[in-house]
């Protein structure tokens, strides 16, 4: 089953899919993600749809949902830089000090074992510049939020 969330096909959006992808295969005989309804003339399917908040790991209470958020969010500006200098994945191995493989995983959304730390460095390396900004976190808040915006 492939599932599709966007038509740009952003390491970010890859990011994502893996994630539901394997999610959806483990749990999909056990018929979390579906409902099935059988009306008495006919057949038909419904799905239990629910408003999300703007983090899909934390609504599918997968664990770190802000850093995973933000791995994503750090990827997809990584692919658009790639895109925009019209890299290759070997030229932009280069800059970025790693192999071209890496590269690879990187933009088809396989985060493991790459911290934001090293997102950044990569962002760096390929030309941009790195803001953090820490502040108070409103009240209306327990804690705070891990952010990137570009």
């Amino acid at each position: 089953m492939a599932i599709s969330l966007s038509s740009r096909g952003s390491s970010y959006s890859r990011a994502i899919e893996a994630e539901l992808t394997a999610l959806f295969r483990r749990y999909a005989k056990k018929d979390i993600f579906f409902m099935m309804k059988r009306k008495a003339s006919e057949e038909s399917t419904a799905i239990r749809v629910t408003r999300g908040s703007s983090n899909v790991f934390k609504d599918l209470g997968l664990p770190n949902p802000g850093e995973r958020l933000a791995k994503a969010q750090f990827a997809s500006l990584i692919d658009d830089v790639i895109r925009e200098r019209r890299l290759t994945q070997r030229d932009a191995a280069a800059l970025m000090g790693i192999d071209q493989p890496k590269v690879s995983h990187l933009l088809r959304g396989s985060l493991t074992g790459l911290s934001t730390q090293r997102l950044t460095g990569f962002l760096t390396a390929l030309g941009r510049d790195v803001e953090i900004t820490v502040r108070a976190a409103p009240k209306s808040r327990k804690c705070g939020r891990l952010r990137v915006t570009a």
